[in-house]
């Protein structure tokens, strides 16, 4: 898949969306398989949450190193952990993305634009990890429209409703109420 030139800031529009948070809409329309974006991340660490004492010092000292602006960025994300080691770890574990792979091993990585994407367990995006350069590539799983909200799924949407919904309880620290988790929470009942 080729590669585009991308512009300086992501194709969408970061707004507040009551009871989720910061939300992304897109810009632009992609269709199915398009890629939408490409990041590299702000913050990389050798390692995965949870985080030991001595690796939340690094987290804190690697977010000290960041220009303001990035510093200014980062600090602007959710933390749903207020009982990390340190405001900058809690930040970076609610919205790091897990890389495992041959390159870098077990570690986590800080992509700010990527992380305003909420939640569904109908996304209309799905990510992709290129070791190489680093980037984290974001594509279109289905035709987008410009203003619709772009969603991710931060767990494995294969999984039962119940363990997806555990596991964002556990990690993020919310229920799910996507239309998939209620749907299929009902069936199960039902």
């Amino acid at each position: 898949m080729g590669r585009k030139a991308w512009p300086a800031t992501p194709p969408w529009q970061t707004r507040d969306v009551e009871g989720r948070g910061k939300a992304a809409f897109s810009l632009q329309s992609f269709g199915e398989e398009e890629e939408v974006w490409a990041e590299t991340p702000m913050v990389f660490v050798p390692f995965h949450w949870p985080f030991t004492p001595s690796q939340a010092a690094e987290v804190d000292r690697l977010v000290g190193l960041l220009p303001d602006e990035d510093k200014d960025v980062l600090f602007s994300a959710a933390n749903v952990h207020q009982d990390a080691p340190s405001e900058a770890s809690g930040i970076f574990y609610t919205n790091s993305f897990d890389m495992q792979d041959a390159y870098h091993g077990t570690s986590c990585a800080m992509y700010c634009n990527l992380a305003r994407l909420n939640h569904s367990c109908n996304p209309n995006t799905r990510q992709e990890y290129d070791k190489e350069t680093m980037h984290m590539r974001l594509f279109a799983v289905r035709r987008i429209q410009a203003g619709e909200q772009l969603f991710d799924s931060y767990v494995d949407i294969e999984q039962s409703v119940t363990t997806r919904r555990k596991e964002l309880a556990e990690i993020f620290r919310f229920h799910c109420d996507c239309d998939t988790c209620e749907a299929e929470a009902a069936a199960a009942v039902g």
